[in-house]
């Protein structure tokens, strides 16, 4: 009888073992403020990792890059908040947005020298400039690095890079596809400005520079009166404020598109 009683007690832990296991090793993602997030971490290591939406592509600066157009960067969460947010997860924008994640918009510049805003830019008296995020000015910044593809994970999570000559293989298919950029280093074009057909993953930098400058030097000659804010995909429902001290029309036309490693960090 203890015996019986004994087996039955195990088999009962086990079962409520196994109930917590996905609740205990689970790895949650939290926005600045401490408020959780339906992103999906970039590592599984166990350290701090930042996070960006299932249909985002994560970056090893800790940004997050939408494959919708126009393909655009984001700060996206974390798997620490408050004051513990730091390790990989960005710096950048943390407190544009504390409950959400946050677009970056490009403002002017070029590769090297290239300034961006938390949300939004606008332009008053033909002058480019951040809006104003909380009634607090944002000034300009620069992203040091544009940062390498992670695969495996988020949009990427059925795709590996299989290869040291650039080939991305579709692991997620019952026949594998593999598209090769044709060049014999693993250097492929991504970052602002690049599509990113997943069904070839062939990225490619488009030629567009010139009719980037020429739209946006239109769009800064003719202000309008409220602003324009400026995000991708993975975050398009930010608070808008409409106190801004710039207001203009903008499009979202990112920089010419930089030279980017295509080896997966996991």
């Amino acid at each position: 009888m203890g015996g019986y009683s004994h087996g039955r007690a195990m088999a009962l832990r086990i079962f409520f073992l196994g109930l917590l296991a996905p609740t205990v090793f689970a790895v949650s993602c939290y926005y600045p403020s401490g408020a959780p997030s339906k992103d999906v971490p970039c590592y599984d290591d166990g350290d701090t990792s930042p996070c960006c939406a299932e249909h985002a592509m994560c970056l090893t600066n800790g940004l997050c890059l939408s494959r919708h157009q126009p393909y655009g960067l984001s700060r996206g969460s974390c798997t620490e908040s408050g004051d513990n947010w730091g390790g990989r997860c960005s710096p950048l924008c943390k407190n544009a947005q504390l409950h959400s994640g946050v677009a970056i918009a490009y403002m002017n510049g070029t590769d090297t020298s290239a300034k961006y805003c938390c949300n939004a830019v606008a332009v008053k008296n033909n002058e480019l400039g951040c809006s104003t995020v909380n009634k607090t000015y944002q000034e300009p910044f620069m992203i040091e690095s544009y940062g390498e593809l992670i695969f495996g994970v988020a949009a990427l999570s059925g795709y590996t890079n299989t290869s040291t000559n650039g080939s991305i293989t579709a692991t997620n298919n019952t026949a594998d596809t593999t598209a090769d950029d044709g060049d014999d280093g693993t250097k492929i074009a991504i970052g602002v400005g690049v599509g990113v057909p997943l069904g070839v993953i062939s990225l490619l930098a488009i030629g567009w520079a010139l009719w980037e400058r020429r739209k946006r030097k239109r769009a800064a000659l003719s202000a309008a009166q409220t602003p324009v804010w400026l995000s991708n995909g993975g975050y398009s429902n930010h608070t808008q404020n409409t106190n801004s001290q710039y207001t203009g029309e903008l499009t979202a036309s990112p920089p010419k598109p930089a030279e980017l490693s295509s080896n997966s960090p996991r």
